[in-house]
């Protein structure tokens, strides 16, 4: 029987592996995020971002350019809040505090590609809603300086374009076949899910 010294070093790494654990690419070990956890991410990540709004109702208050001035830092944190974090997170913030993660239809770490293509439909409306206001800004004269704060936001809206009611109106639609695509599946995918091929796991 071979001797065992009981002073020589382990054999056993005192470290399992420094390597990060595969995700699960079994369909059959997920669990999807559902409609109210996803609603609570979503209002999480609106609480976070409350400081941008917040910049634009204090520029109102000294220009009629507001909405210029803010569309460029604005677009920006967009796009680092909803396509960068996501790619290198797998999730906004919010998603992550409620213990979410997006992935690939497969459960493999979302791409950069998808995550853009995800957060698009809601890029392009905000865009679009941004360039109304910027063109009522400039319909607007020097007066504008001189009115009170909700007296400012309806001449503003007055000012707006007509085609930004459709814009608006398909905000408003998105967010709807959002809502009705995410419960009327069982792998509770909304409509940019379809589009980008994505899912929301839980990781809890």
């Amino acid at each position: 029987m071979e001797s065992r010294n009981p002073y020589a070093a382990s054999q056993v790494p005192l470290i399992a592996s420094e390597e990060p654990a595969p995700f699960s690419t079994d369909p059959e070990t997920f669990e999807y995020g559902g409609f109210w956890r996803r609603v609570g991410s979503g209002l999480l990540d609106a609480i976070i971002l409350i400081p941008l709004g917040v910049s634009l109702f204090v520029l109102l208050n000294y220009t009629r350019h507001a909405h210029l001035y803010y569309a460029f830092p604005s677009v920006a944190v967009y796009l680092f809040f909803y396509i960068w974090l996501v790619q290198r997170f797998g999730g906004t913030p919010g998603k992550r505090i409620l213990s979410m993660r997006i992935a690939m239809a497969d459960g493999s770490p979302v791409t950069t590609r998808a995550a853009t293509l995800r957060y698009l439909p809601t890029q392009i409306l905000q865009i679009l809603s941004l360039t109304a206001m910027i063109q009522a800004s400039f319909a607007l004269g020097t007066e504008f300086e001189s009115l009170g704060f909700l007296e400012k936001l309806r001449a503003q809206q007055m000012s707006a374009p007509a085609w930004n009611n459709f814009v608006t109106w398909g905000t408003y639609a998105w967010l709807a076949a959002s809502a009705l695509t995410l419960v009327a599946n069982p792998r509770k995918r909304a409509i940019h899910d379809f589009i980008a091929g994505t899912i929301v796991l839980r990781t809890d």
